[in-house]
């Protein structure tokens, strides 16, 4: 989570801490000498903090690694259920 200032969190949503963990500051990003945040464009982290004062950003889903190791060797990604 990206916030205006440090250590103010009164413009991220009541809703939305009680279902994280309690921030803590883990660095501070001057944002004139990057363009990409881990493929968050510049602009629209800056827009975002504008505007509402934070900015969230989710990962990605992880990979099933499971799944690309079985289509890798040409099986079927999910092994076939076993009646036990």
């Amino acid at each position: 989570m990206f916030v205006k200032e440090k250590d103010d969190f009164s413009a991220v949503p009541k809703s939305l801490l009680e279902q994280l963990s309690t921030p803590e500051l883990v660095m501070v990003l001057p944002l004139t000498t990057q363009k990409t945040l881990l493929k968050t464009e510049q602009k629209t982290l800056v827009t975002a903090l504008n505007e509402q004062g934070y900015f969230l950003q989710v990962s990605d889903q992880e990979d099933n690694l499971l799944s690309l190791h079985r289509k890798s060797l040409g099986l079927d990604p999910m092994p076939p259920k076993r009646d036990i």
